[in-house]
């Protein structure tokens, strides 16, 4: 009870915080660490912090550790994102679905299909992505309907049906 009400005996003095940074700006984790880190070793309710720091956009997963007597370490990962899925979400390297952030990547190839079909549409990408290369172009949008029928667009406007059965081969 004494720690709560005097913060000033026990500061934080040391925050750490590690991660790769590509899309999580320092203010948005300053703006969320340091607010409680000011009440004091004992104030800090790592639960409150773990997710304030996990409802940022891009943060994959937080890890939050306080350590006797005065530092305070924070462990971010971010979502690398492969493509936007749909109008609300991003879909990461590793095939992890995730909310679209505000500040969205619109150079990155869309991707429209079931929610549960992930692996098969990167798995379609990768194979049709090198296809077009040699001629200059890349492919915008893979589309998978829920029949399982495929279609591309490419850097030019050019749309390919490729449709259902084996998508390599066609």
């Amino acid at each position: 009870l004494n720690g709560w009400s005097a913060g000033a005996r026990w500061p934080m003095r040391h925050r750490s915080v590690t991660g790769e940074f590509r899309q999580v700006s320092e203010e948005q984790v300053r703006a969320a660490v340091l607010p409680p880190v000011g009440k004091g070793f004992f104030a800090v309710d790592l639960d409150r912090l773990r997710g304030k720091l996990a409802a940022l956009p891009w943060v994959k997963h937080v890890e939050v550790r306080k350590r006797w007597p005065d530092r305070l370490e924070v462990s971010l990962s971010e979502y690398k994102p492969l493509a936007r899925w749909g109008e609300s979400q991003m879909l990461s390297e590793h095939g992890e679905l995730f909310p679209a952030p505000d500040n969205l990547v619109a150079t990155l190839p869309l991707f429209v299909a079931p929610d549960t079909r992930t692996t098969d549409v990167m798995a379609f990408y990768s194979q049709a992505r090198p296809l077009f290369l040699g001629s200059g172009q890349s492919v915008d949008t893979v589309v998978m309907s829920a029949r399982g029928s495929w279609n591309l667009v490419l850097s030019d406007g050019m749309r390919i049906e490729v449709g259902r059965g084996d998508p390599q081969a066609r």
